[in-house]
């Protein structure tokens, strides 16, 4: 999420809107996103309903996996990064998938 943090500005310009999700708690988030000092809203999927309804886990489809998802303006995904280690690779591709909205 650093990396989506450093390239906000490359995401305004596009009017994106970030927002992270991660089954840890409200409170977790609050404390994690003003010690990160993060630009933009973390959802608490506590129950874990988004990350099934996306199908956001690991080879196993036991653990959760880090996936970026670009949904478009109608509402569908529009493509995705899926990387357990390079999280520079989920921005980049973000703002790839974004631009190409664009045309």
């Amino acid at each position: 999420m650093a990396e989506f943090s450093r390239r906000k500005a490359e995401f305004d310009e596009h009017d994106a809107v970030l927002l992270g999700i991660s089954g840890d708690s409200v409170e977790s988030h609050k404390a994690f996103a003003e010690d990160q000092c993060y630009p933009f809203n973390l959802l608490a999927d506590t129950d874990n309903a988004v990350r099934k309804a996306y199908k956001a886990t690991d080879i196993t489809g036991l653990l959760p996996a880090r996936v970026t998802y670009v949904i478009g303006r109608e509402g569908k995904i529009a493509g995705y990064c899926n990387s357990a280690i390079d999280m520079k690779l989920h921005a980049a591709r973000a703002l790839e998938i974004i631009e190409g909205l664009e045309v």
